[in-house]
């Protein structure tokens, strides 16, 4: 049986990057900086949403699609 995804080391790190992301916005002044804000907050929530779409494809390949997919957004948030 496979793993959930919710299961996976690297589902859990981008869930805790995304709680810290969240975190740190709400305790500086990026919170009013509503279209930076927006951006950081969605590319980082896109992580675990890619992750997670991924998971429910029928093949390794696009999991691995998605991975990268995922891989991206994180560029994204540390850029």
């Amino acid at each position: 049986m496979a793993p959930k995804v919710e299961d996976l080391l690297v589902y859990k790190k981008a869930d805790h990057a995304f709680q810290a992301i969240c975190a740190l916005i709400e305790g500086t002044d990026i919170r009013k900086n509503f279209k930076l804000r927006d951006q950081l907050q969605d590319a980082a929530a896109s992580v675990r949403r890619n992750i997670s779409e991924g998971g429910g494809q029928q093949t390794d390949r696009m999991l691995i699609k998605y991975l990268y997919y995922s891989y991206g957004s994180a560029k994204e948030v540390r850029g």
